[in-house]
């Protein structure tokens, strides 16, 4: 369950992108996600509990520079490091981690296919269509996946709109690397969401999820953001790549 919430996290992470000891300059932004639903895949009469953590609302604390991103919620925190290309999930109520290798290969033609099918023949479409959300004057496009789809209001008038994409530079090269990614052909997908998604409607998987801007500014983010915490221990995620 934790590893499909994984990947599901990770591609809520790629999708938004579209658009030391001293301080990294960066970005820093939060949102409101709110969750309902129940993956595809998973048993009839789950618990409660298992319930619970798929239908939610909370806050998602985004930090983001040229070598590294990091998304975080109440408990689940995930780093992808662009250099190094790994991913990192840090689970902060076990005190535990896993990490997994961007450069490798899924193991197993089922995830292979998996991985390719989220995102295999994918579209992205540009409407007329203006709405204020936050603050901001957004743009209506509309994406469509084999799996799923969803609604983005992008806008160009977020003024860190620029330094996102400049420091999105280094995750395109880390993507088209990856074997894992460079499959989902995400890059090339990213580019025609022509703004800063403000707000975004997903409906993927069995999942609803609406993604709504809350702040955002520049500021210099700590390299220990970036870095698994002293005193976690590393485990190995069943089923992981």
């Amino acid at each position: 369950m934790r590893y499909r919430k994984s990947i599901w996290m990770c591609l809520a992470v790629l999708f938004f992108f579209s658009a030391v000891s001293a301080a990294h300059a960066g970005l820093y932004w939060e949102s409101l996600m709110v969750r309902k639903g129940v993956p595809e895949g998973m048993p009839p009469n789950m618990p409660k509990a298992a319930l619970e953590q798929f239908n939610k609302t909370e806050v998602v604390k985004n930090f983001f520079t040229e070598d590294a991103m990091r998304t975080e919620t109440a408990d689940s925190v995930m780093i992808m490091n662009f250099e190094a290309m790994t991913m990192v999930n840090l689970n902060p109520v076990e005190k535990t981690y896993t990490v997994t290798d961007l450069k490798a290969r899924p193991h197993g033609q089922e995830m292979d296919g998996m991985m390719k099918g989220m995102t295999d023949g994918m579209k992205v479409t540009a409407t007329d269509e203006t709405r204020e959300i936050a603050g901001f004057m957004c743009r209506k496009y509309k994406v469509k996946m084999p799996m799923g789809e969803g609604i983005y209001w992008v806008t160009r008038d977020v003024k860190e709109y620029k330094t996102l994409r400049k420091m999105g530079k280094k995750m395109e090269e880390m993507m088209d690397k990856s074997p894992v990614l460079r499959q989902m052909n995400m890059a090339a997908l990213m580019d025609q969401l022509d703004g800063f998604p403000v707000r975004t409607e997903m409906d993927f998987m069995g999942m609803t999820t609406e993604t709504t801007l809350r702040q955002i500014e520049e500021k210099p983010l700590k390299p220990a953001l970036f870095e698994v915490p002293a005193g976690y221990k590393k485990v190995v995620m069943a089923g992981s790549m």
